[in-house]
């Protein structure tokens, strides 16, 4: 019954921290979504979308460990919740801290902004998804989503590595032609997909479950 429920807010939370950060990207167009971050939505006129989103991002990290308990009990598995549960303190910690702009020089930066910076940093999810991919995959049931779990979980990893190369390259000088805000948004979209696919499919292997008993 718990990790019925822990799925379905999974989830729910997921699909509408997708459909919110769309939905930003029209209410809010004056950020370049090619090198501003997603966290600048905070800074404008819906901005406390922007909180509620990573809120939610959080919420649903949460929702899937509960609901995945059973099925990450592998020392991959364990090591995938705990990089998911740090992940999750980390979008809560950038919901409660608005950002700084990106173009604010690091020197001049705000307490709130440093702390939603670290929130930034703590978000461990392409790992967590990884570790979590390869403990989940080994169980009865899954084979059908085993695929595109896979293919979900490196193309999150691929795309943190081409986020760090971008924010590394553009040594605090951002602006048109740095790509990071465009990469840090698919690596949140991959990430929520995931969380999509193996939470939907947790919730058909449980529903198949009471069919049975039935």
């Amino acid at each position: 019954m718990v990790r019925n429920i822990a799925a379905k807010l999974a989830v729910a939370s997921m699909g509408l921290f997708l459909l919110i950060l769309l939905s930003l990207h029209l209410l809010e167009p004056e950020f370049d979504p090619t090198w501003r971050f997603i966290s600048e939505y905070a800074l404008g006129k819906y901005g406390w979308l922007m909180n509620l989103d990573f809120f939610l991002a959080a919420l649903g990290s949460l929702s899937f460990m509960i609901a995945a308990w059973e099925e990450t009990k592998s020392a991959t598995g364990r090591i995938g919740q705990v990089l998911l549960g740090i992940s999750a303190l980390g979008m809560a910690i950038a919901a409660m801290f608005t950002t700084d702009p990106i173009t604010m020089p690091a020197g001049e930066m705000t307490e709130s902004g440093r702390m939603h910076a670290l929130g930034g940093q703590l978000n461990l999810t392409p790992l967590a998804v990884l570790f979590l991919t390869l403990s989940i995959h080994k169980h009865k049931g899954w084979k059908q989503v085993r695929l595109p779990m896979h293919i979900t979980a490196i193309l999150t990893l691929l795309i943190m590595l081409a986020f760090a190369v971008s924010v590394g390259a553009a040594r605090g000088e951002f602006g048109p032609g740095v790509y990071a805000g465009l990469w840090g948004r698919l690596l949140m979209v991959g990430f929520g997909l995931w969380i999509l696919i193996a939470g939907y499919h947790m919730l058909r292997l449980q529903q198949s479950k009471e069919l049975a008993k039935g």
